[in-house]
């Protein structure tokens, strides 16, 4: 048998193994998004995500339902179990397989562990978790330091813990398009620039800086037409001029409601340039 019909043969059942891999992810993450539905329902969804995690073989997944386990905790104000989850949570298969750097793959996950989790616990007034949550990630500082997921994060961070200049410089950056030395997934960029733009209205209103607060309102109101949106403006204290309707999909990590908002946010943000 010749070389070259011997390397197609090879490459064909590498293909096939790799589309059943990725639909097995894709039936997983399914699954994961339904889940988030019963975020409200405190036994159910813990009962959900304990067998997800107990019946998970794949590292990586085993991980991700851990840090909606923890975000879970904190919603719950499950302070105990929070410490307990944080303690046994290994982050590092979401950054390699062991052959290539996945963070990309995983940054939902990224997501909820460096923006949603802490946003949670500034909300619900737990300095001393928020101090062990932070020091936990600082042993993946280098790993991650080239993330745009973690550069926004460490910006929030300094808005938390009242540090520096609350993070603004990073807010700026996003709000300018002048991140092209981070890596960050492309879906997720109009997401990040609304975050960053909560965090400037949340400087604006400690400051008493009115101008600065009003060039955010625009964006904030597309943003809080989402189910994450209005969540995340909640926990920051951010209360918008008129009141947003509540999406259904709250707890839907990717709902078309939100990703219709994000890009209208996006596009108005864009414009106006």
């Amino acid at each position: 048998m010749r070389l070259t019909t011997i390397m197609i043969i090879f490459m064909i059942f590498y293909m096939i193994y790799s589309n059943i891999g990725m639909g097995k992810k894709t039936v997983k993450s399914k699954k994961l998004n339904a889940v988030l539905q019963d975020m409200p329902d405190k036994d159910l969804i813990f009962q959900e995500l304990n067998e997800m995690i107990a019946e998970e073989t794949d590292p990586a997944f085993t991980a991700k339902y851990k840090v909606i386990k923890l975000w879970a905790s904190i919603y719950h104000n499950e302070n105990d179990l929070f410490l307990e989850v944080l303690d046994e949570l290994d982050i590092d298969p979401l950054i390699s397989d062991g052959k290539k750097n996945t963070v990309i793959n995983y940054e939902d996950s990224f997501f909820y562990l460096l923006l949603a989790i802490p946003n949670r616990l500034f909300y619900a007034e737990e300095p001393e978790l928020m101090k062990k949550f932070y020091e936990k990630l600082e042993p993946y500082h280098e790993t991650l330091k080239s993330y745009l997921v973690y550069g926004l994060g460490m910006a929030a961070k300094k808005y938390y813990l009242n540090e520096d200049d609350l993070g603004r410089e990073m807010y700026v950056k996003l709000d300018e398009g002048e991140y092209g030395e981070y890596r960050y997934n492309k879906q997720l960029i109009g997401i990040y620039k609304n975050i960053a733009s909560s965090f400037m209205a949340g400087i604006a209103l400690q400051q008493n800086d009115m101008e600065l607060y009003e060039e955010q309102i625009p964006y904030l109101k597309s943003f809080s037409k989402g189910g994450l949106g209005s969540r995340w403006l909640k926990e920051l204290g951010i209360e918008l001029p008129e009141e947003a309707e509540e999406a259904e999909d709250e707890f839907d990590e990717e709902s078309d409601e939100e990703e219709s908002a994000e890009e209208e946010a996006e596009t108005e943000k864009e414009d106006s340039k």
